[in-house]
């Protein structure tokens, strides 16, 4: 739909938790229900309603990757107790 990978839990909703989209310089890991999410490392940007992203610029460590992981769990977390938390 938008070019770019989408990921999704077909069993709560059919809306978009989590999207990738690749730019020049760095990655963009997008939530759709990203400004209600906690945002522990001051990560997330953003000014929408709902949409926020991490640009990933470089992932030479374990830490970086697991520190990813833990948005996108909790992004999924939240999409599960609130399928209105993401964007239409």
């Amino acid at each position: 739909k938008w070019g770019s990978p989408c990921y999704w839990l077909p069993e709560i909703s059919r809306r978009t938790i989590t999207w990738i989209q690749p730019h020049n310089d760095y990655v963009r890991l997008g939530f759709f229900n990203g400004a209600t999410m906690p945002d522990p490392e001051n990560l997330l940007e953003g000014t929408g309603k709902k949409l926020r992203h991490i640009k990933i610029h470089n992932l030479t460590n374990p830490t970086e990757t697991q520190t990813l992981t833990t948005y996108v769990q909790a992004s999924t977390n939240l999409a599960i107790a609130d399928p209105d938390s993401l964007s239409g």
